[in-house]
C-alpha cells in the first residue's frame, strides 16, 4: 500500500510537470493540485487503517465528507487553473 501511494503521488506531481501535460494544458500551474491529490489518497488510507473500511472503496469514497469536500475542492481549483 505504501509504495503504491508513493508512487501514484510521484507519479501525478511528476504528469502535472510534464512539458507535454503544460502545452496541452496550457498551464504550469497544476502542481498547485497535488495537495488535493495528497490529502484525498492519505485520507483513504486513513480509513482503510483506523476504521477496517477497504471493503467497498466506493462507498468509502462517496460517504466520507472529507473526500468528497477534497474531490470537490480539487475539480474547482483545476477547472479555476485550465481556465485562467
Amino acid at each position: 500500500m505504501s509504495i503504491t501511494a508513493t508512487g501514484t503521488v510521484l507519479s501525478y506531481g511528476l504528469y502535472t510537470l510534464d512539458m507535454k501535460t503544460i502545452e496541452l494544458h496550457h498551464t504550469d500551474k497544476l502542481i498547485y493540485t497535488l495537495p488535493f491529490v495528497l490529502f484525498g489518497l492519505f485520507r483513504y488510507l486513513f480509513l482503510l487503517h483506523r476504521h477496517n473500511r477497504g471493503e467497498n472503496p466506493s462507498r468509502d469514497v462517496f460517504t466520507d465528507h472529507q473526500i468528497v469536500a477534497c474531490a470537490l475542492a480539487y475539480a474547482g481549483t483545476a477547472l479555476w487553473l485550465l481556465n485562467r
